[in-house]
């Protein structure tokens, strides 16, 4: 009897698109798993939705339809990167029925709106520029016009999802609590308040969080590392 597929899916993370996976997937063998990609809302192939307010409710009513139809699967495994893990998690909350298992990489683990917005603006004087100047969409036009970018996105949906969603963090509250089987992987040269949040958060029974040898963007700068550690995972979930 053939062994059904695992399916995977796979959320990606604020201003980028479902192009971010591309040095991973070929790293999963296509029999044992159906690796599917969708792009978020206000992203990718979806810039423009002009009449939404893309909060929570409306990024998680997005996911829950695109993956309906992208699988009929009922077990899915979710793979977040950053603001995707923060979607992914509550996804698995929602219909717990239905996720397997859960794995946030590199997920924003702010204890706070306030920290997130402190730390976001305190990245670098050109990311502050980004995100607050009022001439920031020069900025990100010009960024837009690089070759090889992964930040295919709407203004619309920049500026609304960064207040809406990157500025109300979820996260590290629905780690605390959490039963099902999770994977908080952590880059080590990630944001320094991560660490500093790391040494007090309190995680459910279902959790397992490790700190990896790498920055933000693993999926991009060390796909390997990154496939071993989620094969990894899935494999020990008991079926």
């Amino acid at each position: 009897m053939t062994k059904q597929r695992t399916t995977i899916v796979f959320l990606h993370g604020f201003i980028a698109s479902k192009k971010y996976w591309r040095k991973l997937l070929p790293l999963f063998d296509e029999t044992l798993y159906d690796c599917i990609t969708i792009d978020l809302l206000g992203h990718g192939t979806f810039t423009r939705k002009k009449d939404s307010s893309y909060d929570w409710n409306a990024h998680l009513t997005h996911v829950s339809e695109q993956i309906d139809k992208s699988t009929s699967s009922e077990k899915l495994v979710l793979v977040g990167h950053s603001m995707g893990s923060m979607l992914a998690l509550e996804y698995a909350i929602k219909y717990p029925d239905r996720v397997v298992s859960t794995i946030l990489v590199h997920p924003p683990l702010f204890l706070d709106g306030k920290q997130a917005r402190s730390d976001v603006h305190a990245t670098s004087r050109f990311y502050r520029y980004l995100v607050t100047s009022k001439y920031r969409q020069i900025g990100w036009f010009i960024l837009q016009l690089l070759p090889n970018r992964v930040s295919r996105h709407g203004s619309k949906a920049r500026n609304l999802t960064l207040q809406n969603v990157i500025y109300q963090p979820t996260v590290v509250d629905n780690l605390r609590d959490y039963t099902e089987p999770a994977l908080v992987l952590v880059g080590r040269d990630d944001r320094p308040i991560y660490h500093e949040n790391i040494k007090t958060m309190r995680l459910g029974s279902g959790v397992q969080l490790e700190v990896i040898p790498t920055g933000h963007h693993s999926g991009l700068n060390q796909p390997e590392l990154l496939h071993r550690k989620i094969e990894g995972f899935i494999k020990n979930i008991p079926s």
